[in-house]
C-alpha cells in the first residue's frame, strides 16, 4: 500500500505542477505518518526522487 502511494507520487512529479504538489503532501504525510515507519521508508524514497530531479 504504501509503496504504491509513494509510486504515484513519483509518477506525479511528471505533471508541470506536480513537484510542488508531491512536496506538499511530503510534508503533511510526514508527520501524518510520523509512527508508520514502512511509510517513512517510502517517503525517503520519494525525497530521493525529488532530489535527483
Amino acid at each position: 500500500m504504501y509503496k504504491k502511494c509513494a509510486n504515484t507520487m513519483i509518477h506525479m512529479m511528471e505533471y508541470d505542477t506536480g513537484s510542488q504538489v508531491v512536496r506538499e503532501m511530503l510534508y503533511h504525510w510526514s508527520r501524518l505518518y510520523s509512527s508508520r515507519r514502512a511509510m517513512q521508508e517510502e517517503l525517503q524514497v520519494v525525497y530521493q526522487a525529488l532530489s535527483d530531479e
